[in-house]
Protein backbone atom coordinates (compact mmCIF):
# COMPACT_ATOMS: atom_id res chain seq x y z
CA UNK A 1 0.00 0.00 0.00
CA UNK A 2 0.99 3.41 -0.99
CA UNK A 3 0.00 6.68 0.79
CA UNK A 4 0.92 10.01 -0.35
CA UNK A 5 1.48 12.65 2.37
CA UNK A 6 2.68 16.45 2.61
CA UNK A 7 5.83 15.18 3.76
CA UNK A 8 6.85 12.22 1.34
CA UNK A 9 5.13 8.74 0.98
CA UNK A 10 4.28 5.87 3.33
CA UNK A 11 4.74 2.80 1.82
CA UNK A 12 2.87 -0.34 3.98
CA UNK A 13 3.47 -3.91 3.97
CA UNK A 14 -0.13 -5.82 5.08
CA UNK A 15 0.89 -8.66 7.44
CA UNK A 16 -1.08 -11.71 7.93
CA UNK A 17 -2.68 -10.74 10.62
CA UNK A 18 -4.05 -7.64 9.35
CA UNK A 19 -1.79 -5.35 10.23
CA UNK A 20 0.00 -2.98 8.38
CA UNK A 21 4.08 -2.30 8.77
CA UNK A 22 4.55 1.30 7.37
CA UNK A 23 7.95 2.69 6.52
CA UNK A 24 8.25 6.41 5.79
CA UNK A 25 10.33 7.59 2.78
CA UNK A 26 10.64 11.04 1.83
CA UNK A 27 14.46 10.08 0.19
CA UNK A 28 15.31 11.05 -3.33
CA UNK A 29 11.85 12.21 -4.43
CA UNK A 30 11.60 15.00 -6.74
CA UNK A 31 9.56 16.88 -3.65
CA UNK A 32 8.11 16.24 -0.48
CA UNK A 33 4.02 16.72 -1.08
CA UNK A 34 3.27 13.73 -3.08
CA UNK A 35 -0.04 14.96 -5.24
CA UNK A 36 -0.74 11.95 -7.48
CA UNK A 37 0.46 8.08 -7.89
CA UNK A 38 0.33 5.85 -10.31
CA UNK A 39 0.99 1.81 -11.08
CA UNK A 40 1.88 0.85 -14.50
CA UNK A 41 3.82 -1.35 -16.54
CA UNK A 42 6.08 0.62 -18.76
CA UNK A 43 7.91 -0.97 -22.03
CA UNK A 44 11.92 0.36 -21.55
CA UNK A 45 14.38 -0.27 -24.39
CA UNK A 46 11.62 -3.30 -25.70
CA UNK A 47 11.73 -4.55 -22.15
CA UNK A 48 8.13 -4.61 -19.90
CA UNK A 49 8.42 -2.78 -16.30
CA UNK A 50 6.54 -2.37 -13.89
CA UNK A 51 6.97 0.97 -11.88
CA UNK A 52 5.43 2.65 -9.38
CA UNK A 53 5.35 7.05 -10.56
CA UNK A 54 4.73 9.62 -8.01
CA UNK A 55 3.70 13.29 -9.33
CA UNK A 56 5.04 15.97 -6.09
CA UNK A 57 6.49 19.50 -5.64
CA UNK A 58 7.58 21.49 -2.37
CA UNK A 59 5.15 21.89 0.59
CA UNK A 60 6.46 25.04 0.24
CA UNK A 61 4.71 25.85 -2.76
CA UNK A 62 8.05 26.40 -4.26
CA UNK A 63 9.72 24.71 -7.42
CA UNK A 64 8.43 22.61 -10.57
CA UNK A 65 6.34 20.10 -10.25
CA UNK A 66 8.55 16.92 -10.18
CA UNK A 67 7.95 13.24 -11.47
CA UNK A 68 9.77 10.21 -9.87
CA UNK A 69 9.38 6.82 -10.38
CA UNK A 70 10.82 3.84 -8.54
CA UNK A 71 11.06 -0.16 -10.08
CA UNK A 72 12.18 -1.93 -6.69
CA UNK A 73 9.85 -1.38 -4.26
CA UNK A 74 11.24 1.86 -3.50
CA UNK A 75 14.52 1.15 -2.36
CA UNK A 76 15.62 3.72 -5.24
CA UNK A 77 13.77 6.39 -6.95
CA UNK A 78 14.48 8.11 -10.68
CA UNK A 79 13.70 11.60 -11.60
CA UNK A 80 12.31 12.70 -14.68
CA UNK A 81 11.84 16.38 -16.14
CA UNK A 82 9.47 18.87 -14.68
CA UNK A 83 5.63 17.90 -15.78
CA UNK A 84 4.83 21.59 -15.65
CA UNK A 85 7.74 24.18 -15.49
CA UNK A 86 7.25 27.45 -12.47
CA UNK A 87 7.30 29.91 -13.18
CA UNK A 88 5.56 29.33 -16.35
CA UNK A 89 8.04 30.04 -19.18
CA UNK A 90 6.50 33.35 -21.28
CA UNK A 91 7.21 31.23 -24.96
CA UNK A 92 5.16 28.63 -23.76
CA UNK A 93 2.05 30.28 -22.71
CA UNK A 94 -0.04 32.86 -24.63
CA UNK A 95 1.39 35.69 -23.73
CA UNK A 96 -1.04 37.58 -21.24
CA UNK A 97 -0.97 34.54 -19.24
CA UNK A 98 3.20 33.57 -18.38
CA UNK A 99 2.71 34.64 -15.14
CA UNK A 100 0.19 32.02 -14.30
CA UNK A 101 1.35 29.16 -11.75
CA UNK A 102 0.15 25.08 -11.66
CA UNK A 103 -1.10 23.54 -9.16
CA UNK A 104 -2.76 20.06 -8.36
CA UNK A 105 -1.30 18.14 -10.88
CA UNK A 106 -2.54 14.69 -11.69
CA UNK A 107 -1.00 12.36 -14.30
CA UNK A 108 -1.91 8.97 -16.12
CA UNK A 109 -1.11 7.12 -18.91
CA UNK A 110 -3.19 6.66 -22.18
CA UNK A 111 -3.28 3.76 -24.11
CA UNK A 112 0.00 4.30 -26.41
CA UNK A 113 2.09 4.70 -23.23
CA UNK A 114 2.74 7.97 -22.88
CA UNK A 115 2.09 10.39 -20.01
CA UNK A 116 -1.43 12.71 -20.35
CA UNK A 117 -1.19 15.47 -17.15
CA UNK A 118 -3.38 18.10 -16.29
CA UNK A 119 -3.60 20.97 -13.59
CA UNK A 120 -4.79 24.01 -12.48
CA UNK A 121 -3.41 27.37 -13.27
CA UNK A 122 -4.22 30.39 -11.51
CA UNK A 123 -4.67 33.19 -13.81
CA UNK A 124 -3.30 36.94 -13.15
CA UNK A 125 -7.09 38.46 -13.20
CA UNK A 126 -7.89 35.40 -10.45
CA UNK A 127 -9.71 33.45 -13.31
CA UNK A 128 -9.08 29.21 -12.15
CA UNK A 129 -8.22 27.65 -16.18
CA UNK A 130 -6.78 23.82 -16.50
CA UNK A 131 -3.60 22.87 -18.84
CA UNK A 132 -2.46 19.73 -19.73
CA UNK A 133 0.90 18.28 -20.88
CA UNK A 134 1.94 14.81 -22.81
CA UNK A 135 4.89 12.85 -22.64
CA UNK A 136 5.69 10.18 -25.07
CA UNK A 137 9.05 9.16 -23.36
CA UNK A 138 8.28 8.34 -20.16
CA UNK A 139 8.59 12.03 -18.62
CA UNK A 140 12.01 12.77 -20.51
CA UNK A 141 10.32 15.33 -22.55
CA UNK A 142 6.95 17.10 -22.79
CA UNK A 143 4.97 18.49 -25.39
CA UNK A 144 4.03 22.28 -25.68
CA UNK A 145 1.45 23.09 -22.59
CA UNK A 146 -2.15 23.20 -23.91
CA UNK A 147 -4.71 25.03 -22.33
CA UNK A 148 -8.18 22.72 -21.95
CA UNK A 149 -11.29 24.09 -23.20
CA UNK A 150 -14.66 24.36 -21.42
CA UNK A 151 -13.49 23.09 -17.96
CA UNK A 152 -12.58 24.31 -14.72
CA UNK A 153 -11.66 21.86 -12.06
CA UNK A 154 -9.71 22.37 -8.68
CA UNK A 155 -7.97 19.71 -7.59
CA UNK A 156 -8.24 17.16 -10.31
CA UNK A 157 -8.02 13.39 -10.16
CA UNK A 158 -7.52 11.54 -13.65
CA UNK A 159 -8.63 7.69 -13.80
CA UNK A 160 -9.62 5.24 -16.39
CA UNK A 161 -13.25 3.77 -16.82
CA UNK A 162 -12.81 1.11 -19.59
CA UNK A 163 -12.30 3.13 -22.47
CA UNK A 164 -13.07 6.41 -21.23
CA UNK A 165 -11.24 8.55 -19.33
CA UNK A 166 -12.70 10.28 -16.29
CA UNK A 167 -11.44 13.70 -14.67
CA UNK A 168 -13.39 15.09 -11.05
CA UNK A 169 -12.89 17.57 -8.68
CA UNK A 170 -14.27 20.44 -7.75
CA UNK A 171 -15.81 23.29 -9.91
CA UNK A 172 -14.16 26.49 -9.15
CA UNK A 173 -17.12 29.08 -8.93
CA UNK A 174 -18.79 27.13 -6.32
CA UNK A 175 -16.79 24.60 -5.26
CA UNK A 176 -19.74 21.67 -6.30
CA UNK A 177 -18.23 18.30 -6.82
CA UNK A 178 -18.16 17.46 -10.68
CA UNK A 179 -16.95 15.16 -13.64
CA UNK A 180 -16.11 15.39 -16.76
CA UNK A 181 -14.95 12.25 -19.46
CA UNK A 182 -13.20 12.14 -22.46
CA UNK A 183 -13.76 9.27 -25.23
CA UNK A 184 -10.96 10.79 -27.43
CA UNK A 185 -8.01 10.67 -24.78
CA UNK A 186 -7.87 14.05 -23.38
CA UNK A 187 -7.92 15.93 -26.28
CA UNK A 188 -11.92 17.30 -25.71
CA UNK A 189 -14.31 16.58 -22.53
CA UNK A 190 -17.88 16.82 -22.03
CA UNK A 191 -20.20 19.32 -20.13
CA UNK A 192 -19.44 18.84 -16.16
CA UNK A 193 -21.92 16.30 -14.45
CA UNK A 194 -22.44 17.33 -11.32
CA UNK A 195 -22.16 14.33 -8.39
CA UNK A 196 -22.90 16.92 -5.41
CA UNK A 197 -23.66 20.10 -4.99
CA UNK A 198 -22.00 21.68 -1.67
CA UNK A 199 -21.72 24.88 -0.86
CA UNK A 200 -18.43 23.74 1.00
CA UNK A 201 -14.51 24.09 -0.18
CA UNK A 202 -14.09 20.00 0.41
CA UNK A 203 -11.18 18.25 -0.10
CA UNK A 204 -8.80 16.13 -2.12
CA UNK A 205 -11.07 13.97 -3.64
CA UNK A 206 -10.09 10.28 -5.03
CA UNK A 207 -11.31 7.36 -6.89
CA UNK A 208 -11.06 3.47 -7.29
CA UNK A 209 -12.37 1.08 -9.54
CA UNK A 210 -14.79 -1.67 -7.65
CA UNK A 211 -16.37 -4.36 -10.03
CA UNK A 212 -16.88 -2.09 -13.15
CA UNK A 213 -18.29 0.57 -11.20
CA UNK A 214 -15.86 3.60 -10.40
CA UNK A 215 -16.09 5.14 -6.84
CA UNK A 216 -15.28 8.91 -5.61
CA UNK A 217 -14.39 9.38 -2.38
CA UNK A 218 -13.89 13.29 -0.98
CA UNK A 219 -14.02 14.76 2.50
CA UNK A 220 -15.40 17.79 3.72
CA UNK A 221 -13.80 20.60 5.48
CA UNK A 222 -16.10 20.72 8.73
CA UNK A 223 -15.07 16.79 8.78
CA UNK A 224 -19.38 16.36 8.37
CA UNK A 225 -21.48 15.79 5.55
CA UNK A 226 -23.27 18.81 4.11
CA UNK A 227 -26.75 18.22 2.97
CA UNK A 228 -26.98 19.00 -0.84
CA UNK A 229 -29.16 21.74 -2.37
CA UNK A 230 -30.82 18.88 -4.80
CA UNK A 231 -31.27 15.80 -3.59
CA UNK A 232 -31.89 14.42 -6.65
CA UNK A 233 -27.85 13.20 -7.14
CA UNK A 234 -26.00 10.35 -5.63
CA UNK A 235 -26.51 9.59 -1.84
CA UNK A 236 -23.19 9.60 -0.01
CA UNK A 237 -21.84 6.35 1.74
CA UNK A 238 -20.13 6.81 4.59
CA UNK A 239 -17.03 4.73 4.38
CA UNK A 240 -15.20 2.86 7.47
CA UNK A 241 -16.55 5.16 10.23
CA UNK A 242 -14.38 7.77 9.13
CA UNK A 243 -15.51 11.39 9.64
CA UNK A 244 -16.24 13.36 6.63
CA UNK A 245 -15.26 11.11 4.18
CA UNK A 246 -18.16 9.73 1.70
CA UNK A 247 -17.97 7.26 -1.10
CA UNK A 248 -20.27 8.17 -4.39
CA UNK A 249 -20.88 5.18 -6.63
CA UNK A 250 -21.64 5.40 -10.26
CA UNK A 251 -25.05 4.61 -10.98
CA UNK A 252 -23.86 2.29 -14.01
CA UNK A 253 -20.24 1.60 -15.72
CA UNK A 254 -20.62 4.65 -17.57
Amino acid sequence: IWVGTADGINKGEILEDGCINWEHVNEGLAGNWIVDIQDHVTVDENNEVERLWLVSWQSSGQGPHGLTYTEDNGETWQRRSAVFPSPVAPREWEPDVYTAVIRYPTFTFLPDGSIYALGLAYMPDGEEKNYSRVSDDGGKTWEPVRLVEGISVRCPVLHWVGNTLVLHGRYTPDQDMIMHTSIDQGVTWSARKIIQDYDTDGGYSSSVNLDGKSFMAFSTDKGEQVLPRNHSHYEAEKICGIQGVFLYPSKDEK
